[in-house]
């Protein structure tokens, strides 16, 4: 019996010594717990931290990021056809409207204030040439517009190569009229006529990027501008 006394003293220890080991692991556990609970508690109220709210908030805000991205992405200048700072250059054709003919024009405009990332206002100049005839053998007409133009553009996020626009065109309106018939012509005193008017116009248009620096257009007038304003667009 005394032979196997010292082996029953030392499994005793063992054992003894593993369940100190545990009950001191147990209790280091529940203190770092209690100081846990005890520096969250103030904010439990403020941000309930259950598993079906955290379920929430981590779906809540994984929405609101992949909403947010595209646009943070298409705020950038880069992405969109028109925004402050653009240069855009323009030639086209003219018709229609109180204008008699077909001609070409020209404009510049530049990006000078944006409202959102999807508004903002460019102003610059406008000029054409557009000849016509009479008709009867009577002569033709030319038309010059001279004007200083502002547009809103509006740029959609869905539809990154397009550029939507309206706005006004104010300046000067050369008309002159030359007659060739004599005797017409001396029905007015002369063989040509000339005035210059106060000009004013509203347009609305748009433009498709082809390119990061080319694209198409179109634009619709009204008043003292021509009805028609087709060609293209070179952004610098």
């Amino acid at each position: 019996m005394s032979s196997h006394r010292p082996d029953l003293l030392g499994s005793l220890q063992a054992s003894t010594g593993q369940s100190a080991a545990l009950l001191r692991g147990r209790w280091l556990d529940a203190a770092a717990r209690g100081m846990l609970f005890r520096f969250a508690a103030p904010y439990a109220a403020i941000f309930p931290l259950s598993p079906i709210y955290m379920t929430n908030r981590f779906r809540s805000v994984a929405i609101a990021a992949a909403l947010l991205v595209p646009t943070v992405a298409f705020s950038q200048a880069s992405t969109r056809p028109f925004s402050q700072g653009s240069r855009i250059a323009s030639v086209g054709v003219l018709t229609g409207g109180d204008y008699e003919g077909l001609g070409l024009g020209g404009s510049f405009e530049v990006g000078v204030k944006e409202f959102t990332p999807t508004l903002s206002l460019g102003v610059g100049a406008f000029a054409g040439y557009v000849r016509g005839d009479l008709g009867f053998g009577l002569g033709n007409v030319t038309q010059i517009p001279v004007m200083a133009i502002g547009n809103v553009h509006l740029a959609i996020p869905s539809q990154p190569k397009l550029d939507l626009y309206g706005g006004l065109s104010l300046g000067l309106l050369r008309t002159s009229v030359s007659f060739d018939d004599g005797d017409t012509a001396g029905l007015f005193g002369d063989e040509t006529l000339s005035n210059t008017d106060l000009g004013l116009g509203i347009q609305v248009g748009g433009r498709y990027a082809f390119t990061p620096r080319a694209m198409g257009f179109v634009q619709l007038g009204v008043n003292d501008i021509p009805l028609l304003y087709a060609g293209l667009s070179f952004k610098f």
